[in-house]
């Protein structure tokens, strides 16, 4: 009798153990019982690129990852751009020196200038609407990126950097990160055009950065042979507002009509197009939801969950490949400084509702922004002290992986 009890109470706690995902009252990771706590079977962390331009020396850089790292981050988006590439590799080292994960985004618009067709120009730009002076991504000359990655990855390698993942390009298919697009007349393009209704230079950007994305991976295979970073394919990105594109003019590419062309889904697209996609790692996308603060859970929760659907259903339906989403983030200036708690409690909302679609979704990376950088700082811009969403969002979660 005694050793059926035994058994019994062995295989309850099996099955107490094996919970799911959506379980907020499980127990921290040290075993203690937290109902304010969350599991996360993604990666939690924060975005924090361009270090090299407002942070550049270690006495600013390293305090910036500190924090990070101080609020339970696990990995850290970083970035590189023509030029840049030796200053990177310090903040690379740093982070892995202190534990923090590195993903880091290969400015496919910033590229030194040799790595696209001669004579190619960046952009205007246009400071009002923070449009930048980009290059466009179909110019690149595939042996030439080729060469520069190559390149990279061997100085990092050799310099002891460790990489979990590489982003292949910023907000590839809108108009602000890739002069593919122009920034005059506002137009969002999605599934309703026909494939020979595209500008030319949509279809070839598009085509273009799944090719190097395939060229990174290979040389990823080469350089990093025993252990690869992954390759991710974009980021991709799409505001809610649409009023948005019409007043700035900027144009844009849905993200699930990239990914229908990038997979070769699109009708229209001549025979044998590749499916670039396949051969990678992941998907790369930014999330800015419009789901407000409310003092009931429910809505913000619901808000959250109509958000990814109307984000990311039509991406689904092309491919599963894991997603990180390397931009997400709700601005302070909503609630007020003083109120700080109640973007933290969107936090949790959102972050909920993506534990709940992770067997839908497949999120392996997601990083906040930004740490210390503008209205969506974690950071008091008056005083530098950590605001509440620096101090609980990341906290109230603990990792457990698949």
């Amino acid at each position: 009798m005694k050793t059926s009890i035994s058994l019994y109470v062995f295989f309850l706690g099996l099955v107490l153990c094996s919970c799911s995902r959506n379980d907020n009252t499980s127990g921290k990771e040290d075993g203690s019982n937290d109902p304010a706590s969350n599991v996360c079977t993604f990666d939690l962390g924060y975005h924090r690129t361009v270090l090299f331009n407002d942070k550049a020396t270690p006495d600013l850089y390293q305090p910036v990852l500190d924090g990070i790292k101080a609020s339970g981050a696990r990995v850290v988006r970083l970035s590189v751009t023509g030029g840049k590439e030796a200053e990177v590799m310090n903040h690379i080292l740093y982070c892995n020196k202190i534990g923090l994960k590195v993903t880091l985004c290969i400015n496919a618009a910033g590229l030194p200038a040799n790595c696209y067709e001669e004579g190619t120009s960046r952009s205007k730009g246009n400071e009002q609407w923070l449009f930048y002076q980009v290059y466009p991504i179909s110019k690149i000359v595939p042996e030439k990126f080729d060469n520069w990655i190559s390149d990279l990855l061997l100085m990092y390698k050799d310099g002891g950097c460790k990489l979990d993942a590489l982003e292949m390009g910023n907000e590839i298919m809108w108009g602000a990160f890739n002069a593919d697009l122009p920034i005059t007349g506002g137009i969002i393009y999605d599934s309703s055009y026909k494939w020979q209704d595209f500008p030319l230079s949509v279809r070839e950007g598009i085509k273009r950065a799944g090719e190097i994305s395939i060229i990174a991976k290979t040389a990823c295979r080469k350089v990093y042979w025993e252990y690869p970073p992954k390759v991710v394919f974009g980021s991709l990105n799409i505001s809610a507002s649409t009023q948005y594109y019409a007043t700035s003019g900027g144009c844009i590419v849905r993200p699930e009509t990239v990914i229908k062309i990038a997979t070769a889904n699109y009708p229209g697209m001549p025979a044998g197009s590749i499916d670039y996609i396949k051969e990678i790692d992941g998907i790369a996308i930014h999330f800015y939801p419009d789901v407000p603060y409310s003092v009931t859970y429910e809505n913000m929760l619901n808000g959250s969950l109509d958000y990814l659907k109307w984000i990311m259903d039509g991406m689904v339906e092309y491919t599963d490949k894991p997603v990180y989403v390397t931009e997400f983030g709700f601005p302070y200036t909503d609630d007020g400084i003083a109120s700080d708690w109640k973007r933290s409690a969107r936090f949790k909302a959102f972050l909920d509702a993506m534990d709940r679609t992770y067997d839908k979704y497949h999120w392996a990376q997601v990083f906040i922004y930004s740490w210390d950088q503008g209205k969506y700082a974690a950071i008091n811009p008056d005083d530098g002290s950590v605001l509440d969403m620096g101090k609980t969002v990341i906290k109230n979660y603990y990792y457990r992986g698949l």
